[in-house]
């Protein structure tokens, strides 16, 4: 998307996460995703509330029965 919209990402301090905005046929758009920088800073998050784990997620990381049902 960076390169097809010619965008830059922008930090949100305030969820410690990346975005990016960009207009396709008239509509915006907002993408929130992952990075480096954002992983630490849940992890931290994490270890401040002493959670029991974390967890995360990709595509392709599913089982993929799950498709066959859906």
């Amino acid at each position: 998307l960076e390169q097809q919209f010619a965008v830059m990402p922008t930090w949100n301090d305030e969820w410690k996460s990346p975005s990016l905005e960009y207009t396709e046929n008239g509509r915006n758009y907002v993408v929130w995703f992952e990075n480096a920088k954002s992983v630490k800073e849940k992890l931290k998050l994490a270890e401040q509330s002493e959670l029991g784990g974390i967890t995360f997620w990709h595509i392709g990381g599913e089982d993929p029965e799950i498709w066959k049902i859906i």
